[in-house]
């Protein structure tokens, strides 16, 4: 998109693999809060490594609740 209103945030998950997971909205639509919430849900995993998004979207479903 090219557009000023898209953001990406880049993450780090993962104590052995590190994966990178970047967090994309625009911020003329998302809500601030529901954006801060999953950033904090991200930032606050704690596993080893992430091989897919299967785990993180588990870990968001799981908290999300």
């Amino acid at each position: 998109l090219k557009t000023k209103d898209l953001y990406i945030e880049e993450l780090q998950i993962g104590k052995k693999t590190k994966t990178i997971v970047n967090i994309l909205y625009l911020s003329s639509i998302a809500d601030k809060k529901i954006v801060n919430g999953v950033q904090k849900k991200l930032k606050n995993i704690s596993i080893d490594g992430i091989l897919d998004s299967f785990y993180i979207s588990q870990f968001l479903q799981r908290f999300c609740v």
